[in-house]
């Protein structure tokens, strides 16, 4: 005799069949999936990045203009450095004055011609009025006054000599000053050059920018343009995937045919031995 377990069945059931009012929906999705499929490549025609705006194109044309000036500007920076430390800047304000002749020349008449109008002529007359013309003392006293006069027309010579020559040494030393405060402004100089170009680059960039923005807008606009059919597909391919359901398994309670209770067991053994015996 055999006996069973429970008095339940488990049973399959499948659920892929889709409804049958979805059936136009499937097919449209594989028609339109075939369409796609056999598309061409349609590729962004358009700049993908943006070049380089005018501004910035002038910017940079102002900085290699100003590169080549400061590199010429600090070419001649370093020559007059390296003169001044060999000792080979000449004083330009040197040599002969064409002037200066002159200026002796009417200072000299000018110290002659008071010795000749006022000098020499009161000599004369105080050794004529002591009986004394003409003597050993005037003589004396005419050569002490002509050496006296050479020793102012030299002097003469000498200071304005001196004095030509510290002018043209204060103008040197003023010249050389000067020079080197120049240098001094150099860098602040060269960097002003540059600061009106690095302004316009600023703003170019500030173009470019913008530009990059409109063009990435615009493939934007074209990818949504191209991929416009193949996300409705996706979109109805997805809706239907929703409504197709999948496969389950439900369990359900029933009788067992081969369910036996344990009285039943004992009847069967019991009518077989009683076969035996007969």
């Amino acid at each position: 005799m055999s006996s069973g377990k429970k008095k339940t069945t488990n049973t399959t059931v499948s659920t892929n069949d889709p409804p049958a009012w979805s059936t136009g929906y499937f097919q449209q999705a594989l028609n339109q999936a075939g369409k796609l499929s056999q598309r061409p490549y349609i590729g962004y025609g358009g700049p993908t990045v943006a070049g380089f705006s005018q501004d910035q194109e002038d910017a940079f044309t102002m900085n290699r203009a100003n590169a080549a000036q400061n590199g010429q500007t600090q070419a001649n920076a370093n020559k007059y450095l390296n003169d001044t430390i060999n000792g080979l800047n000449k004083n330009p304000y040197s040599g002969e004055n064409p002037y200066l002749g002159n200026m002796i020349d009417a200072a000299n008449r000018d110290i002659t011609q008071r010795y000749t109008d006022s000098t020499l002529p009161t000599q004369l007359a105080q050794f004529n009025s002591g009986g004394a013309y003409g003597g050993s003392a005037m003589q004396q006293a005419l050569s002490q006054g002509q050496q006296n006069l050479a020793q102012q027309l030299s002097d003469t010579n000498y200071q304005y000599r001196n004095a030509d020559y510290d002018r043209q040494a204060q103008l040197y030393n003023q010249d050389q000053q000067l020079r080197q405060s120049a240098l001094g402004f150099l860098p602040q100089l060269q960097q002003m050059g540059y600061a009106d170009a690095n302004q316009l680059l600023k703003q170019g960039s500030m173009q470019q920018l913008l530009n990059q923005q409109a063009i990435n807008d615009d493939r934007a606009q074209f990818n949504e343009w191209r991929d416009w059919d193949t996300n409705n597909l996706g979109i109805l391919t997805n809706a239907l995937g929703s409504i197709r359901g999948g496969t389950g398994t439900e369990t359900k309670t029933g009788d067992n045919p081969n369910y036996t209770s344990a009285s039943q067991n004992a009847a069967g053994y019991a009518a077989l031995i009683a076969s035996l015996w007969n």
